[in-house]
């Protein structure tokens, strides 16, 4: 039931910032009897579109929902989930993500003082990455932002002639379009689309597509690349510098592309730049996956929040293969970024590596 809940959150194609993805399941003695999702910021909350299916009443019904009802405040423009739960009486509520900032929603409260027998946690790590963006936006002013790429053992991603191929397990490739689906938007630089016309999308059945993101500053993204030619399908934006040349903006908007110019800074774009643009457009979850030049200017600038990276028990080797990180590096070990909150996991043949990075002494905002 929870499944199917964050399964609705994520229907609208547009997410309805300012407010979160919510879904919503109403079901009785394993029967579903209603469900809801939030469409847009002017539509009905989850809960309140799948109790009005049933007349706002659910008499000993059990409601999922994915993140913890609202509750009443002055100026309110709709009426308060919680409060409609307890008046339709609905017996149980199973709540996957109690709201992140405390004393903000009393939603549970009012639930409980109702008489409604609540629950959370269930699927929370699903759901909050639902929020996560949302709420990291209200936190920082700025989108949240996810650097992910697959290497081999010897921590290389590409061999010196900079011919790609498949590094990760099946079970790694999986988890790369997961984490798509989870994401507002995927974020590569045009050398990716030159070398590898990446597609940019989920390939798992079931999953969204998130808007596909170019930092390409003098517009050489080739109208006939997959991103560009298929941009009436999936959501395409490239990141430009101002003085990229007109006729090609021209040529892929044409085929549906937006193009947003930025101001560049020794030819190049800035990541807080991207990231403010990004957000323009409610993508407040940013998945960063690559090349090494895009993650390496998101590495010296200090703006990513977690580290994804999947390593395969595999060696290339190589004087000059490709590590996964460019840019400027630090330039000392003892400078070196520490990982906080780090993990390790299988995924099938391979580990994921997990961490949140402590820049200069600033831990990166938890999640959400």
């Amino acid at each position: 039931m929870m499944a199917r809940a964050l399964d609705l959150a994520r229907r609208p194609v547009e997410p309805p910032y300012p407010n979160p993805r919510v879904g919503a399941v109403i079901a009785r003695d394993g029967e579903v009897l209603s469900e809801g999702w939030h469409a847009a910021y002017d539509a009905p909350h989850a809960e309140y579109m799948a109790l009005e299916k049933l007349g706002f009443r659910a008499p000993g019904a059990t409601i999922y929902v994915t993140l913890e009802p609202c509750c009443p405040f002055p100026g309110k423009r709709n009426p308060a989930c919680s409060e409609l739960i307890v008046a339709a009486g609905i017996a149980r509520a199973v709540i996957a993500l109690p709201h992140p900032f405390d004393g903000e929603n009393r939603g549970r409260a009012i639930m409980e003082e109702g008489g409604v027998k609540v629950e959370t946690g269930l699927l929370a790590e699903e759901a909050e990455w639902l929020v996560a963006g949302l709420f990291h936006y209200r936190r920082t002013g700025r989108p949240m932002v996810a650097a992910k790429w697959a290497m081999t053992a010897d921590g290389l991603i590409a061999p010196p002639d900079r011919k790609r191929g498949k590094i990760s397990s099946s079970e790694g490739f999986r988890f790369a379009h997961l984490m798509r689906h989870r994401a507002d938007a995927v974020l590569v630089g045009v050398g990716t689309v030159l070398a590898d016309d990446p597609m940019l999308d989920c390939r798992e059945a079931g999953f969204s597509h998130p808007v596909r993101v170019v930092a390409d500053p003098r517009l050489e993204t080739p109208p006939g690349s997959k991103v560009a030619a298929t941009a009436r399908e999936r959501r395409t934006v490239v990141l430009c510098a101002e003085d990229a040349p007109q006729e090609r903006e021209r040529a892929l908007e044409k085929l549906g592309v937006e193009v947003a110019r930025l101001r560049a800074r020794g030819g190049e774009l800035a990541p807080s730049d991207m990231l403010a643009a990004l957000a323009e457009r409610n993508c407040l979850l940013v998945l960063v996956e690559g090349g090494a030049s895009v993650h390496g200017r998101f590495f010296d600038a200090g703006l990513v929040d977690e580290y994804m990276i999947v390593v395969a028990p595999k060696l290339l080797g190589g004087r000059d293969s490709l590590h996964p990180i460019g840019g400027k590096g630090r330039g000392d070990l003892a400078q070196c970024v520490p990982l906080a909150d780090f993990r390790v996991e299988r995924l099938g043949e391979d580990l994921l590596l997990r961490g949140r990075p402590v820049f200069d002494g600033r831990r990166a905002t938890r999640r959400p």
